[in-house]
């Protein structure tokens, strides 16, 4: 029986013996380790033969081959390499954006017509190519490319130019245009339109004038109707507007509404009233933006009864002036002229029969109305029944009548109405 020893003692311990390691190679000197630059390093964990026990691969560093360089990029610009960003990097943002994919359902039309063999139609492939053309230029150039050369009739090279056109590449499109075999009058207007939306005026009259002595195309009232929009805008009015309405009448083009109305616009920025009287009696099928204009430049030149007489007319023959603008020009020349019952009769008739809502330039004009008659109470009486928030230049129209006339009650209600107004300081003015 072995002895337990004393309380307290620790018998000592056993050592026990392992079994021999295997020979591993010895770790090398780190002096004898070749030099390895920073950037060859990977920083991935090492290779599952290092988590296994094969400590020898532990002794040296973990080197990967060098990575094979991109191709040079060339001459860098200074710009970009003062950039902090990479240079390539940067010289991708130069790159023009990618364009979008058209959406599934154009794609898959577009498929359905392929594999049923409907793009050899030319209506059908002028339609497909105007849908894409709606999304960008470069899209549509695309598919313009696959359409044989059979199917490309001249109404799928029209919607050809008029997407180029709406891009910002105008030589492209006039380089397309002088391509076009057999232009007719079409290609010209989506050009002429294209150079004068852009203010290439010169441009334009110089295609003008190529269409009309050099091509055989019949000129329209659409494209003499753009030309003379572009000459309104330009200034060029004296001699531009005259000559291109005698050139109306030596070829006897039809005076259609819309060049009717181009005219119109054009005499009217000449302050030429005579020749404006002109073109409006022979524009046939007058619409209520004729008639508006007439009653505009009437009561422009202080001939108030005349642009009254005018919208009489217009009732008369049967064109229902609905358009807000009318009332408001002929509600102007009431309160011009000092005529309360006519613009009395005339702002009844727009609520009751029209049944348009009066507007902040209505409810101006019938504030003048009563207000350079002399009759304030009626005034003021517009001013607290009107469903909008009065402005500034109401206020003002009833406080410069109430320092006319003398009236001070009406000028101190105003005042007590209108204290919320930034401009109160300069409507105090008039009566102070």
């Amino acid at each position: 029986m072995p002895s337990l020893g004393r309380p307290g003692h620790r018998p000592p311990r056993v050592q026990r013996s392992r079994p021999p390691c295997p020979a591993a190679s010895p770790a090398p000197h780190p002096r004898s380790i070749p030099h390895v630059p920073y950037s060859q390093f990977h920083r991935r964990r090492p290779p599952q033969c290092t988590q296994r026990g094969h400590l020898r691969f532990l002794g040296a560093p973990f080197v990967l081959p060098p990575t094979p360089q991109a191709p040079p990029l060339g001459p860098i610009p200074l710009r970009l390499a003062r950039c902090r960003v990479h240079p390539q990097a940067a010289l991708q943002r130069r790159l023009p954006p990618t364009p979008p994919p058209p959406p599934p359902l154009l794609s898959h039309f577009h498929g359905h017509l392929l594999r049923s063999n409907l793009l050899a139609y030319s209506h059908v492939a002028s339609s497909l190519l105007r849908s894409y053309s709606l999304l960008s230029p470069h899209a549509a150039h695309q598919l313009f490319d696959q359409i044989a050369p059979g199917t490309r009739s001249l109404y799928v090279f029209n919607v050809m130019l008029a997407s180029l056109c709406r891009s910002s590449d105008l030589g492209s499109a006039r380089a397309f245009f002088d391509s076009i075999p057999g232009k007719d009058v079409v290609s010209c207007s989506t050009m002429l339109a294209c150079y004068f939306s852009r203010g290439r005026l010169a441009d334009g009259l110089a295609l003008f004038r190529t269409v009309t002595f050099a091509m055989d195309i019949a000129v329209d009232c659409f494209m003499l109707a753009d030309l003379l929009m572009a000459c309104a805008s330009a200034g060029s009015l004296a001699p531009f507007c005259r000559a291109i309405h005698g050139y109306i009448m030596r070829h006897t083009i039809p005076a259609s509404m819309h060049l009717g109305s181009a005219l119109i616009d054009c005499y009217i920025k000449a302050d030429r009233l005579d020749y404006v009287a002109r073109v409006f009696a022979r524009v046939p099928n007058r619409d209520v933006k004729h008639w508006t204009s007439m009653i505009y430049v009437m009561s422009s030149h202080l001939c108030y009864n005349e642009a009254v007489q005018l919208f009489e007319e217009m009732c008369q023959s049967g064109v229902q002036p609905i358009d807000e603008k009318a009332f408001t020009a002929v509600l102007s020349a009431c309160a011009d002229a000092g005529l309360v019952e006519k613009g009395r009769e005339f702002f009844k008739l727009m609520v009751d029969r029209y049944c348009l809502e009066p507007d902040i330039y209505h409810y101006g004009c019938m504030v003048d109305l009563y207000a350079k008659a002399g009759m304030l109470e009626d005034a003021y009486e517009v001013i607290e029944t009107m469903k909008l928030e009065p402005n500034v230049i109401i206020w003002t129209s009833l406080l410069a009548a109430c320092k006319k006339f003398k009236n001070f009650d009406i000028a101190d209600k105003g005042l007590e109405k209108s204290w919320h107004c930034r401009y109160l300081m300069k409507a105090l003015d008039y009566i102070c």
